[in-house]
């Protein structure tokens, strides 16, 4: 599609899907939007969790969360979900959340609300839930337009109230919470430039360790390194991609790229290690794994020879 812009893609998922497009947004910077259709990512917290190379904390992908009506206290204490929200952790990315009180889980497919029958509707008519399903899909429609094509009548469109917008003011409500600050690189940068890359996290703790509405993004702290890398300053690369995984400690990523910054600056010991750690967060890390697997066969014919 030549008309279609690849380095910004949007992707919406219902269900499982809504947590399936949030693992493709952690491995894949061209995904610029996520729209989620009462997504399984808010109900299953520890699947999220168990994918290591997801750290929501350091994720800043938008997301419009469209909620089915919910689902009272003591059926969740039922459940013994765990005490977690990777909405709230999400908390350096724009989170649009709606809630749309006519409908059930089942009614944000299209085929179950067309063939399902009238016993499913329980607190509110099919015809209810049908207008709640086209009010989705304009919020759908509203939030991409806003970020994928920077619509500034999309972006007020979502940040009036639903009633504003016709919708019956017990149907549904909107709970807007924009991405806290990140951290300035540049300060940091010129800190660093006075005390040295060696110290850069204590540099880091002191200007921004009390404030926690700032920190630096993982992906720019690893573009960072690699920036550093290109131009010959192996030490300082090392010294930011060391910091990126001890601000983000569950990120695979951030320790597959210190282990090659360690490895180019001749330090296999430590390339090891770090290749070790990416793995284990990351058992599928291809990179890891055949570095890891060279390494260790140079270090063992080192050692014969």
């Amino acid at each position: 599609m030549p008309h279609a812009d690849s380095s910004r893609i949007g992707v919406a998922g219902y269900s499982w899907g809504g947590l399936s497009n949030l693992l493709a947004a952690a491995r894949d910077s061209r995904i610029k939007a996520l729209v989620n259709l009462d997504g399984s990512v808010r109900y299953y917290p520890e699947l999220v969790a168990s994918a290591k190379y997801v750290t929501p904390e350091s994720m800043t992908t938008p997301m419009l969360y469209v909620a089915a009506r919910p689902t009272p206290i003591e059926d969740l204490a039922k459940r013994g979900k765990p005490a977690a929200s990777v909405l709230n952790d999400m908390k350096y990315a724009d989170l649009y959340k709606l809630t749309m009180y006519p409908m059930q889980h089942f009614a944000f497919s299209s085929t179950y609300l067309r063939f399902a029958s009238d016993t499913r509707f329980d607190q509110y008519s099919r015809a209810e839930v049908n207008r709640a399903y086209g009010w989705t899909a304009a919020y759908a429609k509203r939030f991409l337009d806003a970020y994928l094509k920077k619509d500034s009548e999309a972006r007020a469109f979502l940040d009036a109230a639903p009633a504003k917008q016709g919708i019956a003011a017990h149907a549904a409500t909107m709970e807007v919470r924009l991405a806290a600050k990140l951290a300035s690189r540049e300060r940091f940068a010129a800190q660093l430039a006075r005390q040295g890359f060696r110290n850069a996290h204590t540099a880091y703790l002191a200007m921004y360790g009390q404030d926690k509405t700032v920190r630096l993004a993982e992906a720019e702290l690893n573009a960072w390194g690699y920036a550093l890398r290109r131009s010959g300053d192996n030490g300082p690369a090392v010294a930011i991609l060391r910091l990126a995984t001890e601000l983000y400690p569950l990120s695979a990523n951030a320790f597959d790229s210190l282990a090659e910054a360690c490895e180019r600056s001749g330090d296999q010991a430590a390339a090891i290690l770090h290749y070790r750690r990416a793995l284990s967060l990351d058992p599928g890390s291809e990179n890891a794994r055949k570095r890891l697997e060279a390494l260790e066969t140079s270090t063992a014919s080192g050692k014969a020879s």
